[in-house]
């Protein structure tokens, strides 16, 4: 699979976001916390969604924290579980630690994050019969 992040890999419109809130399991994490299903998503393809609230921090940061979530998910192997999942951060992720420790306890979280999802649901969990 290439690695890329192209639109069949992100939740585009308020169905599937609407989705992914009813009746789904939760990842709890200190710093964000993540919602995630089965895909409704007919080629079996992963997606993710990023809610940032403008109160967590400033924009570069923002968009940093995106960053580093999208190009966690394209290098992990979650692309070919067949779940969706929705990532919200905590607005505490730098009001606890420096920017610095912020962002890696974000990249470990991450990590436990993966490793949870594998064991939970390995791959090609939720693909479509």
């Amino acid at each position: 699979m290439k690695n890329v992040f192209g639109k069949e890999f992100r939740l585009l419109n308020f169905r599937d976001f609407a989705y992914l809130k009813n009746d789904s399991l939760k990842f709890n994490h200190p710093l964000f916390r993540v919602y995630f299903k089965k895909t409704l998503n007919l080629n079996g393809h992963s997606r993710i969604g990023i809610s940032i609230s403008r109160k967590v921090c400033k924009a570069h940061l923002r968009n940093k924290l995106k960053r580093k979530y999208r190009e966690f998910f394209r290098s992990s192997e979650l692309k070919t579980t067949g779940l969706d999942l929705f990532l919200t951060i905590s607005p505490h992720i730098f009001k606890i630690n420096s920017i610095e420790t912020g962002l890696l306890d974000y990249e470990a979280g991450l990590n436990k994050l993966e490793v949870y999802l594998l064991q939970k649901f390995g791959t090609q969990a939720g693909v479509h019969d």
